[in-house]
């Protein structure tokens, strides 16, 4: 996992910025700037108290670490006031959902990946909040911005594939009670529980073994 679970805590909050959802700021440090200076420490990972291990991933204390960055970003909170347990649930259902998908032949190709990229640069160029966090990020993580579009590219993988696992279980499930794959859009919000509680039966299901 390495760099690449901060450069998605970047992304999501990229992503919302463009689309419009409110993001809480930290107190004197944009959130670009925060999730950059948690990628920077995670060269160091390793060196830091392994924690729990899904299948062959080790997640170390670093990462959970990061996770609670992100998650009190979200929630417009300081990092001390997440629960360590709540970090440690998202990284494991992340890992698990992106193991399931790949074991589905559900893989992103590095086509999707390039196209992707391509967006993400013009949305770089074309809208100031994406340029202005982007930016602060790799400020923060002392990083170039090509750096930042190749740490990327490697992150969108996880992201994406989760995207294509919740399109071929929710496609499975309309199959199965008679309604058009096409019209899915209108059955969301019977289909997004449906596709959580799928993800909790993984979650279940995976062999989750304490290492601290």
């Amino acid at each position: 996992m390495k760099k690449k679970v901060a450069v998605v805590f970047c992304v999501i909050l990229i992503v919302s910025l463009v689309a419009g959802i409110s993001i809480y700021a930290m107190p004197q440090r944009s959130s670009g700037m925060v999730m950059g200076e948690h990628l920077s420490s995670f060269n160091e990972k390793e060196n830091t108290q392994a924690i729990v291990q899904i299948s062959n991933v080790v997640v170390y204390e670093a990462e959970i670490d990061a996770y609670r960055e992100r998650i009190a970003i979200e929630r417009g909170i300081s990092k001390e006031q997440v629960p360590i347990s709540d970090a440690e649930d998202l990284i494991i259902e992340n890992i698990v959902v992106e193991q399931k998908a790949v074991e589905m032949g559900l893989e992103v190709t590095d086509e999707e990946v390039a196209n992707e990229i391509e967006f993400q640069k013009q949305n770089y160029d074309n809208v100031p909040q994406y340029k202005e966090i982007v930016d602060d990020y790799c400020l923060g993580a002392g990083i170039t911005l090509d750096q930042f579009f190749s740490e990327l590219s490697e992150s969108l993988k996880s992201t994406m594939s989760r995207t294509k696992l919740r399109d071929y279980v929710v496609g499975e499930y309309l199959a199965e009670t008679g309604r058009a794959e096409e019209w899915r859009g209108q059955y969301y919000q019977e289909t997004e529980p449906y596709f959580e509680e799928y993800v909790d039966s993984l979650v279940s299901d995976a062999q989750v073994i304490r290492l601290d």
